[in-house]
């Protein structure tokens, strides 16, 4: 009695016989896993208490929805990890928290109802259940903080990953610009030497190259003039 009234020693104790019952049955069942002679010890019940509730707590919210598990951790605990109790008409605006769904797991002795003021209110059964249920939560909300962890290391990752994509199309853009504007800068100047008739010597056909190039026997002809010239003045040529 003492047990499943939360170890207290009170001359008076109140115990649901649910709960009593269902811990007698368990430890019956760890009893006789330990062997046919095994019997009900308090090494035992010391052993066993978290698991027994712990087990009852898991089976009993099994097939309902995860929200209403949501609803009891989070509504009828204290932020301190004290029992705590919901004004019937708040719970019922939780989600998937209906009263077919209370009136079951007031049924199943994890729930119970008890009117204050005209209001009916909705707790859990026992203290016992507390560690349990405080456990729960605590692991819960564990796994959400490294679950948000997670996802903002993965959103950084993404983004960082974003920006090195932007810089590399960025660059990529910058040098197609640079090639069209050094593209049309090329094009623009040979336009303009085409327009002034400038013919770079390797863009001249042979014929205009010869055109081009000195007569040699001119050239002659202008060397001998002026050796004439030196020695008998300025004299026209005479063929």
């Amino acid at each position: 009695m003492e047990y499943v009234a939360g170890g207290t020693r009170d001359s008076e104790m109140t115990v649901a016989p649910a709960l009593l019952s269902l811990v007698l049955r368990e430890l019956n069942e760890r009893r006789l896993a330990r062997g046919p002679d095994a019997k009900i010890t308090p090494d035992l019940l010391d052993v066993e208490q978290h698991k027994i509730f712990e087990d009852f707590y898991l089976r009993t919210l099994a097939d309902f929805p995860p929200t209403v598990r949501l609803f009891i951790e989070d509504e009828l605990l204290t932020a301190s990890g004290h029992r705590n109790s919901a004004a019937l008409d708040d719970a019922l605006t939780r989600p998937d928290v209906t009263l077919p769904v209370l009136n079951e797991l007031v049924n199943r002795r994890l729930l119970a109802y008890e009117d204050r003021h005209h209001t009916r209110r909705v707790e859990l059964t026992h203290d016992v259940l507390v560690p349990v249920i405080k456990a729960s939560r605590d692991s819960r909300l564990t796994r959400e903080a490294l679950a948000q962890a997670e996802r903002l290391r993965a959103e950084q990752v993404a983004q960082r990953r974003k920006q090195r994509v932007t810089l590399v199309v960025a660059c990529a853009l910058a040098v197609a610009l640079l090639a069209t504007v050094w593209g049309g800068y090329y094009l623009f100047v040979a336009s303009s030497r085409s327009a002034t008739g400038f013919r770079p010597a390797r863009f001249l056909s042979p014929r205009m190259m010869r055109a081009t190039m000195p007569c040699p026997i001119c050239s002659s002809i202008k060397v001998s003039r002026e050796k004439d010239g030196d020695s008998t003045g300025s004299r026209p040529f005479e063929w």
